[in-house]
């Protein structure tokens, strides 16, 4: 597939995962599909965890404050970090997708840190990629 056509859909894809919607809508995509959880961290009442399915990744914490703001600062080897101040729901629920890729990368360790309030929980995931053309 042309780096053109590529780059197109990975643009489209992250526009989706941005869009606004409630967390239990997207709790139940990721229960639906199975996404198996790939660490998780527990602090003062709250917890993350980050749920997967090899292209795209699900961190979602809970037990934060209704409306608290949520700080989000992600570390994915050989790019600059990704930070976000995003708002818990009125649950205290909070969660963002991720779709890790490097070009020239096979693969990479992404650290995550959700802080809110009392709470600081730290997260780690591996993803590789697979190259069709070795098929």
């Amino acid at each position: 597939m042309p780096r053109t056509r590529t780059a197109l859909l990975s643009i489209t894809l992250l526009a989706m995962l941005a869009a606004p919607g409630s967390a239990a809508a997207r709790q139940d995509i990721v229960d639906a599909r199975g996404w198996p959880t790939l660490d998780t961290a527990k602090q003062a009442g709250c917890t993350a965890q980050v749920r997967g399915n090899g292209k795209i990744y699900r961190i979602a914490g809970q037990g934060f404050a209704p409306g608290a703001p949520v700080y989000f600062h992600l570390v994915n080897d050989g790019i600059k970090p990704v930070e976000y101040r995003d708002i818990a729901d009125g649950s205290g629920v909070w969660s963002r997708y991720y779709v890790p890729f490097l070009w020239h990368h096979r693969g990479e360790t992404v650290r995550v840190t959700v802080a809110s309030g009392k709470c600081t929980l730290d997260l780690t995931f591996a993803w590789q990629r697979e190259d069709p053309n070795l098929r």
